[in-house]
This record gives C-alpha cells, structure tokens and sequence, in this order.
C-alpha cells in the first residue's frame, strides 16, 4: 500500500538510536571508514561514490543502507560481512542465553 520497507528500517533505526553503519563495522572488527574508499572492498565502488553525493561523511550512512549494499563475501552467504557478523552474534547471544539448549549442560 505504498510503503517504503526500506525507508521504514532507516527511521525505526533513527528513532530507536541504533548505531550507524561505521558503529557496527568496527564492532564487527571490520575497521573504521575514515574515507569513502575505505568502503571499496564491501561495497561496489559507482555505489559507494553514490552514497558520497547522499551523505556528508562516511560516519553519517545508515546501517540498513549500506548493510544491504555490501557484496556477499562469505560461500553461500545471502548478507554482506555486517550484517553476517549481527546475525552470528544474535544467534549467539541466543543459543547461550537459553537454559535448555543442549550445548547448556542442562536436562
């Protein structure tokens, strides 16, 4: 009905204070962008030169922006190496805060 999936992700992100996309590469271990071509290696370069004309500086990119631009490096992988490391962590954060997985020691 003319909604932006998109465009919705971009301001709940805003509204909730989530960490920009940089944030989370150097949480990720992934290295801070000081620089537009910094993002050469995750990103496809007329595409980063894009975000250049959108944005002031690399500190200001969304995550769900720049996330979903990312070239999927890993075998298999459907998401580029920031979103990967979210997901692995989430799905971490997950598996050990269950007291009933099997891996607990618990039964």
């Amino acid at each position: 009905y003319g909604a932006d999936l998109k465009a919705i992700d971009i301001h709940r992100a805003r509204d909730h204070g989530l960490a920009r996309y940089n944030d989370f590469r150097e949480l990720c271990g992934l290295g801070r962008a000081t620089r537009w071509e910094d993002l050469y290696g995750e990103i496809p370069r007329a595409t980063v030169d894009r975000l250049a004309r959108w944005y002031d500086t690399v500190d200001d990119v969304e995550l769900a922006v720049a996330g979903a631009l990312e070239s999927h490096r890993e075998a298999g992988a459907t998401v580029g190496p920031t979103f990967l490391c979210i997901l692995l962590e989430q799905f971490r954060r997950t598996r050990t805060g269950d007291r009933f997985f099997f891996e607990n020691g618990v039964g």
